[in-house]
């Protein structure tokens, strides 16, 4: 395994893998020093972007960093990555096309990892898992309600239920279901038993359409005692949660997100030790 592009690339034990290494992150400390990675993102990335940039100086590592939209350009990207294949050691990548990431990956000698694209969200999924582990021990048993539409988030938590084997559930408008996942209409009657409520940003041309299934105080009050919501950041008040939910013991709160750094760099020495396993057995 060289590629980290969505959660499905990964089996149970490799999650475990890398919950593994982000528990001993500190024995990895300067051991990629010499290594280049280019980054790929779009200025509007905040977390992502700051939390692999850290990952990389934890690691030793050294950055050189492009907008997303030079892979946009008239030059192929077989040639953009055959050049850089001389001099770098890793790639990560933040683009809305999936297959602009595949292209990448399949040409490039070393490890590409998305950091978002338009389907697939793999590695905040895996940092939200290593934080709901540290909350909930037991979290492949509690039941997962997605309120949403289909997109990243959605899909990447959908994949990992049939790794980990939680109980998955959408809550949408009709055309917006998530490929192969169970998906219900009534809010009010989905989080009757969710033990963890997910929500994903909305995009303008969503926010209204999803207006009225928003996670508001009234919505909570029909969960279940210590249900944890968790909305993915950018978090639009009044859209996908209200104000006050964010003030309330359920909100698993900003530190939540704590967990991008450390998992991030966990990623990046789990396949450059796959990578480095599959040479020795080639």
């Amino acid at each position: 395994m060289k590629d980290l592009l969505r959660i499905s690339n990964l089996s149970k034990k490799n999650i475990y893998e890398i919950f593994s290494i982000a528990a001993q992150i500190e024995l990895y400390k300067n051991s990629f020093q010499g290594k280049h990675f280019v980054l790929f993102f779009p200025d509007s990335s905040i977390r992502t972007m700051i939390t692999f940039e850290a990952a990389i100086n934890f690691l030793g590592g050294n950055i050189v960093r492009f907008p997303s939209t030079v892979l946009d350009k008239e030059e192929s990207i077989e040639d953009v990555v055959g050049y850089m294949n001389n001099w770098v050691d890793g790639i990560i990548v933040r683009h809305n096309s999936d297959e602009c990431m595949r292209q990448i990956a399949n040409y490039s000698f070393s490890p590409v990892i998305n950091a978002m694209s338009g389907s697939s969200h793999p590695c905040e999924i895996l940092a939200d898992f290593y934080s709901f582990q540290k909350l909930i021990p037991d979290f492949e048993q509690k039941r997962y309600v997605f309120v949403g539409p289909s997109g990243n988030i959605g899909n990447s938590y959908y994949e990992a239920s049939k790794i980990l084997g939680y109980s998955f559930l959408q809550v949408c408008k009709e055309g917006y279901e998530i490929s192969g996942a169970k998906a219900v209409y009534n809010l009010k009657d989905a989080v009757k038993d969710a033990d963890i409520i997910l929500t994903d940003s909305l995009g303008k041309e969503t926010r209204e359409i999803f207006k009225d299934l928003i996670i508001n105080d009234d919505i909570l009050r029909l969960a279940p005692p210590g249900v944890l919501v968790n909305p993915c950041p950018p978090i639009h008040r009044g859209y996908e949660v209200s104000e006050s939910i964010l003030h309330r013991p359920s909100f698993v709160g900003y530190e939540f997100k704590a967990s991008l750094k450390i998992i991030q760099t966990a990623i990046i020495v789990f396949l450059e030790r796959e990578k480095n396993f599959s040479n020795k057995v080639c």
